[in-house]
């Protein structure tokens, strides 16, 4: 099952990763570059016990990043 995340603040970005840990493929969308450039290197812009591995570990894999317009375009 395909899901999409909208705004990858502290929510989004913990809800996608969480759901991404589990098995889902997931699509986040972001309008902010810089929080879409950090999430792929694997960094992240908050503080979550334990969401830097699972982040580094699903990072396109099965959680996928980026702008509204292109993760749309996705199948």
């Amino acid at each position: 099952m395909k899901i999409q995340v909208i705004g990858l603040g502290y929510v989004g970005q913990t809800l996608a990763i969480t759901l991404a840990d589990v098995g889902f493929t997931v699509y986040g969308s972001d309008v902010d570059d810089n929080v879409l450039e950090q999430l792929r290197m694997g960094k992240s812009h908050i503080q979550e016990k334990n969401l830097v591995p699972l982040l580094r570990q699903h990072i396109n894999k099965r959680f996928f990043v980026g702008k509204p317009e292109e993760i749309y375009q996705k199948d």
